[in-house]
């Protein structure tokens, strides 16, 4: 029997199932299933969760008792056999949950010798080296100019990034293999931030990537994760005006519970232009670039970026924006946590069959403040969040 202590003192745990490949970690907010097969993770409500239990302890029992024994519980009928069905897509591995191996670039594991010539742009991202080639000038001199503050000398291995023209479209290359292709121009530079950014971390020792951001003052460090509109990245960048330092504003990346950085500028959408101050001109004359779903962003540096280090205070805010909303905050479970990490668009991990950074993200959440903030003004969410900084006596 495997035991988390959680703050609210409602332990995680194990139930022991008759499956070698699947481990299930529970408590009254409901489980966890790792499917150690498939590399998958899947966070169950209280009903699945008291299925599984039912099910696990009477392995003989058909539905129809497993049903009955539910209902007595005061389950009614119709929930039980969704959860008994949710169960048995998650056993199967027929449900469309992304694996936790799925988009791994096969290149992310070959560093290769870099060879630079004088029009290369040599970068050091999370850690990483990269040598960018572009043969067009004034493209080129735009990727430079947005990339200085991590450009550096060459290093001896790393990724050769190549921005190639082909007719009136672009592709992007990756130590020879084509990491992206039949880009326009206004959407080349936001996939070459993108690529950077998935090869930095898929390179590093991570255990974890969610969709979030992530920043750090004083003793507490935040996470920011979420689905894209949510205003992650709005956040981040208000934060960080008021001496925030940034990890990230796209990728939420864990490696033995601590935070890594990943340095590349904030991109903020359209929506968000007004935040900046009208004396940065640099900001205000950028050319707009396009996301392949076609909203439109600009890149701004954060002023300072975080390096990683031990979480003394970990907060995780789930901010969701709706129009004109008065603001407001909630305490969420760390379960339900790990269930909106799972949910919000990235699930990257290495193989799962070492149990126990999960083990040990469980527990971090359980020994951190979780909440969500709905709210119509970004600014309401970044005075909360300094409030609780002055409050921690940062």
């Amino acid at each position: 029997m495997t035991s988390l202590r959680a703050n609210n003192n409602d332990n995680f745990s194990e139930a022991h199932l008759p499956f070698e490949h699947l481990r299930f970690f529970y408590n009254s907010e409901g489980g966890l299933l790792v499917n150690q097969a498939h590399n998958v993770l899947y966070a169950l409500d209280p009903t699945s969760t008291l299925a599984l239990l039912l099910l696990t302890e009477q392995r003989n029992k058909d539905q129809g008792h497993i049903v009955q024994q539910m209902i007595s519980l005061g389950i009614n009928e119709s929930d039980a056999l969704a959860a008994l069905q949710c169960l048995d897509e998650h056993l199967n591995n027929r449900t469309s949950l992304q694996s936790f191996k799925q988009q791994h670039f096969s290149f992310t594991t070959n560093r290769i010798p870099l060879i630079a010539n004088n029009r290369d742009i040599a970068i050091f991202v999370a850690y990483q080296s990269f040598l960018i080639s572009c043969p067009d000038p004034e493209l080129r001199q735009i990727i430079s100019n947005l990339l200085s503050p991590v450009q550096c000398g060459p290093r001896e291995r790393g990724f050769r990034l190549e921005v190639i023209k082909v007719t009136d479209c672009y592709q992007l290359k990756a130590n020879g293999e084509i990491a992206s292709q039949q880009l326009s121009k206004a959407e080349l530079l936001p996939e070459l931030i993108d690529l950077i950014q998935i090869i930095a971390f898929q390179s590093s020792n991570y255990d974890f990537c969610f969709h979030g951001a992530s920043l750090r003052k004083g003793s507490i460090t935040l996470w920011l994760p979420g689905v894209s509109g949510s205003g992650k990245s709005t956040l981040t960048y208000l934060l960080a005006q008021r001496g925030w330092h940034v990890y990230s504003d796209e990728m939420l990346t864990v490696s033995n519970c601590k935070t890594l950085p990943i340095e590349l500028p904030i991109a903020l959408k359209s929506g968000s232009w007004d935040f900046v101050a009208d004396d940065n001109v640099t900001f205000h004359t950028q050319t707009p670039s396009k996301r392949i779903d076609g909203r439109a962003v600009k890149y701004i540096w954060p002023l300072s970026l975080a390096k990683a280090k031990e979480h003394q205070h970990l907060m995780v805010l789930f901010p969701t924006f709706v129009n004109k909303q008065t603001f407001s905050t909630s305490h969420i479970s760390p379960l339900k946590v790990f269930t909106s990490l799972l949910n919000s668009g990235y699930q990257y991990a290495h193989e799962l069959n070492n149990l126990e950074p999960i083990l040990d993200l469980l527990s971090l959440l359980t020994a951190s403040r979780c909440v969500t903030a709905t709210y119509g003004d970004a600014l309401d969410v970044v005075s909360w969040l300094e409030n609780q900084v002055a409050s921690d006596g940062v």
